[in-house]
């Protein structure tokens, strides 16, 4: 089904990076490695500063479908594409050069982190997704999901410690704690233990 309705990676940003997602374990089940190699320079394209309609902007803005500031809904879910698959692709024939790394890092500095407060994104930077999800603690659980990845696979090892650092004062936050344990994924918690344990960060 997956062959039939998503062949190759389309659309802009957070449709391009899920679509490339898609791909690229299509790709992994059939062994068709080319498949994969063409999804992730597809993705790879996405991190280039643009200056008009969907992407990121010199400024550390994003934009999804035209016109719209949308870093806590499409940004958040580009955010958990792009991390899964970088995290996937580590360590084999399709790891991501340290300049996409970078990048990445770029883009939480300068774009997400500064619409954020508390692991919470500004409604300013929702969109409609405000009309689905009102909770303030929960608009950033995804993305503390994927910078919990991120940290695993950054190799640059000052961008590690400030996303470590900054994870452990997120789960450290005593208001957060039992809300986090039920809702972040497992291995985000383990991470997150570990980080919590780990008196050098």
């Amino acid at each position: 089904p997956i062959e039939r309705y998503v062949p190759s990676p389309s659309l802009t940003m957070c449709g391009r990076f899920n679509t490339a997602y898609s791909c690229i374990f299509t790709g992994a089940f059939k062994k068709n490695y080319v498949k994969i190699a063409t999804s992730i320079e597809s993705f790879r394209e996405c991190f280039e500063p643009v200056e008009i309609n969907d992407g990121f902007y010199e400024d550390g803005t994003f934009i999804q479908h035209d016109y719209y500031a949308y870093l806590g809904g499409y940004g958040s879910d580009l955010l958990t594409a792009m991390t899964r698959i970088s995290y996937s692709v580590e360590n084999t024939v399709f790891q991501l050069d340290d300049e996409i790394k970078k990048g990445q890092y770029n883009w939480i500095i300068n774009s997400f982190l500064p619409v954020m407060y508390n692991g919470a994104y500004f409604d300013l930077v929702r969109g409609r997704t405000i009309s689905r999800d009102n909770k303030s603690k929960g608009t950033g659980i995804a993305t503390i999901d994927s910078l919990s990845l991120m940290a695993e696979y950054f190799i640059n090892e000052e961008h590690t410690n400030f996303l470590k650092g900054f994870l452990k004062r997120l789960y450290l936050l005593p208001e957060y704690s039992n809300y986090y344990i039920y809702t972040l994924q497992i291995h985000t918690l383990i991470t997150l233990e570990k980080i919590k344990m780990d008196n050098t960060i």
